[in-house]
Parts: C-alpha cells; structure tokens; sequence
C-alpha cells in the first residue's frame, strides 16, 4: 500500500500594524490658574490581512502609572492626562490593569484595512509656568484580539511635547482689585479742579518671565488744553516719582521677577497742582504703559 503524506505550510493571519507619529506636539500657549485645554490626536491602525478580527490599544508611562503623567521642563511639570475623548473622565490605561472605556479599541471587518482612531490629551496646570518646551514620553501598545484573550503586536515609544510661550499681561484695577484679563484701559477722572488733587489706580502684572515697565505720556508729564495751556503733574509708581519726557520712554528703574499666577499689583498715583490763573476747559493726557519681557 502507497501512503501519500501531503505537508503544507501552515498560513498564520497577517496581524494588524501601528502607525503613529514618533513626536506628538501640543499646541503652544499657556495655561493660567487651573484652566485645562484639550488636544486632539490620532493613531492609525493597519489591516494587511484584510481579515476580520478585533483590536486595541493601550498607553504607558516608561517607569510610572498612568496617574502621574506629567511633561516636564527643568523642575517645572505640566500634568496631563488621556482619554478617549475630550469629555471623558476616565482615563486611557495600560495592559494588563484594564477594562473595556479604558483602552481603545476596535474591530476590522471583513475587508478593512484601516482605522484612524482618535483619543484627547488634556493639560491641567494650578501654577505660573516658565516658557520652554514641556515633554514626555509615553508607550502606545497594540494588541489583537480582546483583553480576555490577547496578543501584543507591537509597541511604539512616542514624545509629547508642549510649547509654553512667554506671556506679559497688565489690567488696570481699582485700589485692591484683583487681575482682569483684557482691561488695560482706564480713565482718571479728575473733575473740576480747585485745588491739588490725586487720584490712584493699580497696575496688576502677569508675566511668567522677568520685566520692566515704561511709561510714554503724549504730553511729557502734563494735562493739556485745546488752546496749549498746561497743567503739570507728578506720576508715581509704587510711591516713587517718575519723570516723564515729551516724545520717549521712560524706564522705571527697576527690573521685576516673573510673578505668580495671581499677578504683582505696582500702584500708580497721579497728583497736580493747578494755578490759580489757568484757563478755563477740560485738560487731559493719555500714558501708554508698556512691559518688557526679560
């Protein structure tokens, strides 16, 4: 009796590929208070088999859990965190400390050969940060099958990075106001004008940098008349007097460190002294104050 033995090879299924950008950039700006900005992005996952089958991803901190992401500059961090989507409040984990909502997944059809996912990386911030470039690193895992039942395909080590700007702001405030966004214009309201008067206003600067500050008056230190006629007048900041100077800046003579995220209140007064024979009429002058990042 002829037996023939027949041997084939066996065909094992093309597993699924991961593509994802080796860097990751956040958008550059800056985070004031505990303000918390999302990002968008996105892997790809590869079916080369075309074949049906289930899928998911996790993502690692090298040498930390994922309750401690943070990215870094010197001694100063960020912390961020990453879910699936930029309402959640369950973060994404990593294999094997998981369950279905945190990893993400999905499933080739018969036929498919890609699937872009998406997931949002939040940033969380309760102090003033310097400017520079923020990074870390973090390990996206791809895994076929179900968490009941899985292999890791493959793995890929990916950068975060997050650009925080030099940010200089100023609001002017009453006399213990606190920093509001967007008011950097002010009137002081002399009225009529019997006798010497003053009137006082804060400056309240924010700034995650070092800075000077300089004032530019449209009539060099004096409130002017349609018709030319002047009345002088003493700025002060902080108490010190300052001399202002017709067509230029003038420095304050001090250099001041970054401030907290609350910003640093400078007071400013303006005090005059009419004469007694000046010309009836309204007087005014306008001071451009401006701060100089270090």
């Amino acid at each position: 009796m002829l037996t023939v033995l027949s041997l084939a090879p066996a065909v094992r299924a093309e597993l699924p590929h991961l593509v994802v950008d080796s860097v990751m950039n956040l958008g550059p700006g800056i985070l004031h208070g505990i303000n918390e900005l999302s990002y968008a992005k996105t892997v790809r996952v590869l079916n080369a088999s075309s074949e049906p089958g289930n899928y998911f991803l996790t993502f690692s901190v090298p040498g930390g859990g994922v309750a401690t992401r943070r990215l870094a500059r010197g001694g100063h961090d960020l912390a961020y965190q990453i879910y699936p989507t930029p309402t959640s409040s369950i973060p994404l984990k990593d294999f094997p400390d998981v369950h279905v909502g945190e990893i993400l997944m999905g499933r080739f059809g018969s036929g498919d050969v890609q699937h872009v996912l998406e997931f949002s990386i939040r940033t969380t911030n309760d102090v003033w940060l310097p400017p520079g470039v923020y990074s870390d690193s973090l390990v996206i895992r791809l895994f076929a099958g179900t968490i009941d039942n899985a292999i890791e395909v493959e793995s890929q080590l990916v950068q975060l990075q997050k650009e925080i700007a030099v940010s200089t702001d100023l609001a002017l405030v009453n006399n213990g106001g606190v920093f509001v966004s967007g008011r950097s214009i002010a009137t002081l309201d002399f009225g009529q004008i019997e006798s010497d008067v003053e009137r006082s206003i804060e400056c309240v600067i924010r700034s995650n940098v070092g800075y000077e500050i300089s004032f530019y008056s449209d009539n060099g230190g004096h409130l002017a008349h349609k018709n030319g006629f002047q009345i002088p007048y003493t700025l002060r900041m902080d108490g010190a007097p300052l001399t202002l100077v017709l067509g230029g800046e003038s420095m304050v003579n001090a250099a001041f460190s970054e401030t907290p995220d609350v910003g640093r209140s400078h007071g400013l007064s303006v005090s005059l002294r009419p004469d007694s024979d000046q010309a009836a009429g309204d007087y005014a002058d306008n001071i451009r104050i401006s701060i100089w990042a270090q």
